[in-house]
């Protein structure tokens, strides 16, 4: 990545922490569902790891649900590590930071007896399908016996036909924000890049590396996941995961 593509994606990412709750379809139901998934599979207290952990809105839902639990914070952004500090301050002694890419051991070796549960929110789809199948593996091993993996992600919703038609809803529904004031013009503008690069092609645009829910939780079982199944789905939004025996 050029400094120039890294600097533009820390931007976005800021403004994206500030606008997803309002422009990304079904973000809420996504953190409600990964929150009662963790909280129905793990009796508090609980230790929790959050890949791509970014702005911290999904931890700071499970520290608030779950009062005794604690949590490990891990992204690469040092830009999203600070946007993290001041959402999770109130949390404070129960966050543990790992600033390190998702792929690298550092969140592994971080807690001396792992995980019971491991959660990530719209990250994955930016790994390869091989790099994911890994981190499932690492994943698994991480966790503690009946111990939770819980995604929430962007998914292929079908065929590519049906995804584009998704992204375009996307698109309609941001446009839509936009005029009514809801999302600011800076994040319109940083929007407008990204459907630039992925719109034309989506199978072959060269960030968003999306794969169906259901294919990826094959490879949930393959890891070690033998109950791993799709929670919810909705369009291009899905919610999947499994326990470890």
């Amino acid at each position: 990545m050029s400094d120039i593509t890294a600097r533009r994606w820390e931007t976005f990412a800021l403004f994206y922490d500030t606008e997803a709750p309002r422009a990304v379809p079904c973000y809420r139901h996504l953190h409600a569902e990964i929150v009662r998934r963790v909280g129905a599979a793990c009796q508090d207290p609980f230790r929790v790891a959050d890949l791509g952990a970014g702005g911290g809105r999904l931890l700071a839902a499970i520290l608030k649900q779950y009062p005794a639990a604690q949590a490990v914070w891990v992204d690469s952004s040092p830009v999203m590590r600070v946007v993290a500090g001041r959402r999770l301050a109130r949390f404070n002694g129960r966050v543990t930071w790992v600033e390190a890419a998702m792929e690298a051991t550092a969140w592994e070796t971080a807690v001396p007896d792992g995980y019971n549960a491991v959660v990530s929110s719209i990250a994955l789809h930016h790994l390869t399908g091989e790099q994911r199948q890994r981190l499932f593996a690492r994943i698994h091993r991480a966790l503690k016996p009946g111990g939770i993996v819980a995604i929430a992600d962007e998914v292929l919703g079908g065929d590519w036909s049906a995804q584009k038609r998704y992204l375009e809803e996307w698109d309609q529904h941001t446009r839509s924000l936009a005029r009514a004031g809801r999302v600011s013009p800076a994040y319109l503008k940083l929007w407008k890049l990204f459907r630039d690069r992925v719109f034309p092609d989506p199978e072959h645009n060269p960030t968003e590396r999306w794969e169906s829910a259901a294919r990826q939780v094959e490879w949930l079982r393959e890891a070690g996941f033998a109950d791993a199944q799709v929670w919810w789905e909705h369009d291009m939004w899905a919610v999947f995961g499994g326990r470890k025996e």
